[in-house]
């Protein structure tokens, strides 16, 4: 289940967008790397902007490359994963469990929001959010990133 997902402002000015879990707690701002509480009493709940004109323009091009922008069940991407769900969404993307056909088994897969990449530093911003997981190393609590 999808859950709810709030903003909450940095001290450097960039907002940050924060799953409900979040609310009360302390993290890291991806922009400036510092601690940020996340105040109930001042965070809101997100709303996603429509799409500009050229954010659309964009979207329908992504979407010419033979990978779809949002994946459903069934949908098998790259020849390689076959979407069996959403396991859940967050400020960067959605995370899908999908089954790898070579290995055959199943796998979850984050997959960025096509609007953030959009952006100019949506990539790095999400890159730099895959760098993060990957270095935290093997841990009995956390899932491996590749």
């Amino acid at each position: 289940m999808t859950s709810r997902l709030y903003v909450i402002a940095c001290t450097c000015g960039k907002q940050l967008i924060v799953d409900e879990a979040m609310l009360g707690k302390t993290g890291k701002c991806a922009h400036c790397n510092a601690n940020v509480l996340v105040d109930p009493g001042l965070a809101f709940p997100y709303v996603e902007e429509p799409p500009t004109e050229d954010e659309r323009r964009a979207l329908e091009r992504l979407a010419n490359d033979g990978v779809p922008v949002e994946w459903k069940p069934g949908d098998v991407i790259v020849e390689l994963y076959e979407v069996q769900g959403l396991l859940g969404e967050g400020g960067m993307g959605k995370v899908y469990k999908v089954l790898h056909r070579g290995w055959n088994m199943s796998l979850a897969v984050k997959s960025p929001k096509a609007r953030i990449v959009l952006r100019a530093d949506g990539a790095a911003n999400f890159e730099r959010e895959c760098e993060t997981w990957v270095n935290l190393g093997l841990h009995p609590h956390i899932v491996s990133c590749y």
